[in-house]
């Protein structure tokens, strides 16, 4: 949310025993499809049954922190793109 203003929304479900959700941003529906491999967190953005963006991680074997790379729509403001990253790796990670 911005003010009063909803920027956002997500509903989860499962398919597959991974945790996919159902998205509406701008006005718009998006699915965030986990395509996640046992060793690889990687998110697959569609719209109409197109992907166009991903969330991956990128982090290096043995390193300290994590690190992500969000594609998405350049019509995306940063604070979508970090509500993305949320859903995928804070999600992931806790359930």
């Amino acid at each position: 949310m911005d003010g009063t203003t909803v920027l956002a929304t997500a509903a989860a479900y499962h398919q597959d025993n991974k945790r996919n959700w159902d998205l509406e941003i701008d006005s718009r529906s998006f699915e965030l499809v986990n395509r996640s491999s046992w060793h690889r967190l990687r998110f697959a953005l569609m719209q109409d049954n197109a992907q166009v963006g991903e969330i991956q991680e990128t982090t290096r074997l043995f390193a300290v922190t994590r690190t992500y790379e969000v594609r998405a729509p350049r019509s995306f403001d940063p604070v979508i793109q970090a509500f993305l990253y949320h859903l995928a790796a804070a999600r992931t990670y806790t359930s």
